[in-house]
């Protein structure tokens, strides 16, 4: 089995699949700041940790027998320090978590994934979306939502394994997910 990432701080998604890409599991870590004040240092190490921990479930647990990690590498053009942390974070315990179990890892850029999965190197998140929920027949559906004094909008609902997914969480699954696509073709 593959373990597929898409890295960050605050939205680690994990994602389980076969070779062939069949998903067996399909989650997304979400770690936020403390609201304490305090040591920066402390706050990201606690919330590594958690991240690791929870990696570590997945793969060692004996349903899934873990043997090879794909994921995307940020290029960590980030549009600023917060985010340059969280990339640095997220891909840090990628290759860290890849290094402990000496498992091999097969990473591409945004880019790269983007182009392989797509056909378009500048695809946006909902082009991505769309089609990991056409690949694997999941269904959108959409949601009247009334903001306070704007106008009715209706968001994106993913159907994912028997979850109802928002937009801002199952674009880090997808992103998993089309990552795998795109490394399954070094796996062979």
């Amino acid at each position: 089995m593959i373990l597929s990432v898409d890295t960050g701080l605050k939205n680690y998604a994990l994602v389980v699949l076969d070779e062939k890409g069949t998903v067996y599991h399909a989650e997304v870590i979400q770690s936020e700041k403390t609201k304490k004040k305090g040591r920066i240092a402390e706050d990201y190490a606690n919330r590594i940790t958690g991240i690791y921990t929870r990696l570590k479930d997945i793969i060692d647990d004996p349903a899934y027998c873990i043997d090879t990690i794909t994921g995307e590498l940020p290029s960590f053009g980030a549009q600023s320090s917060n985010a340059a942390v969280s990339l640095t974070a997220g891909a840090t315990i990628m290759l860290g978590v890849s290094a402990l179990y000496k498992m091999p890892i097969i990473y591409a850029s945004p880019e790269e994934i983007k182009e392989s999965f797509t056909g378009d190197p500048h695809a946006s998140k909902k082009v991505i979306m769309q089609r990991v929920c056409k690949l694997y027949g999941w269904d959108i559906t959409y949601k009247q939502v009334k903001p306070k004094n704007k106008p009715i909008r209706h968001d994106p609902v993913y159907h994912v394994m028997g979850q109802k997914l928002s937009a801002g969480y199952f674009e880090h699954i997808a992103d998993a997910i089309a990552a795998f696509h795109t490394c399954k073709r070094r796996l062979n």
